[in-house]
C-alpha cells in the first residue's frame, strides 16, 4: 500500500513539474529589449550604460564583461530554468515507473 501511495505522489509531482515548466516557457518575459515568451521571443532595441570602457563595436562578450544583461541572456536563463524543472519532472515520472516495476 505504501508503494502505491509513493508511486501516485511521484506521478502527480512529476506531471505538476512538467506542466510548471511549460507554463514558465509560455509566461511573458519582462525584460528590457525583449517581449514575447521564451519559445518565441521578439527582440527590440535596448538601452544600456556602463562605467567600464567598451570598444566602439562591442561584442556579446564585451557586454557580459561590463555586467550588462542583454535580452538573449534573459531568454537563455528562462529556457535553462524551464528545462531543469522539466528534467526534475521526468526524473519523478521515471521513479514512479521504477516503483511499479519493483512491485513484482
Amino acid at each position: 500500500m505504501h508503494v502505491a501511495l509513493a508511486r501516485r505522489i511521484a506521478v502527480t509531482l512529476g506531471l505538476a513539474l512538467i506542466v510548471a515548466a511549460a507554463v514558465l516557457m509560455l509566461w511573458p518575459l519582462r525584460a528590457n529589449g525583449v517581449r514575447g515568451n521564451a519559445l518565441q521571443p521578439h527582440y527590440t532595441s535596448f538601452g544600456w550604460y556602463s562605467y567600464a570602457s567598451l570598444p566602439v563595436h562591442p561584442t556579446h562578450a564585451d557586454f557580459i564583461r561590463a555586467g550588462i544583461t542583454v535580452p538573449q541572456d534573459v531568454v537563455h536563463d528562462r529556457r535553462v530554468l524551464s528545462a531543469g524543472i522539466a528534467a526534475g519532472g521526468a526524473v519523478m515520472l521515471a521513479g514512479a515507473v521504477a516503483l511499479r516495476k519493483r512491485r513484482d
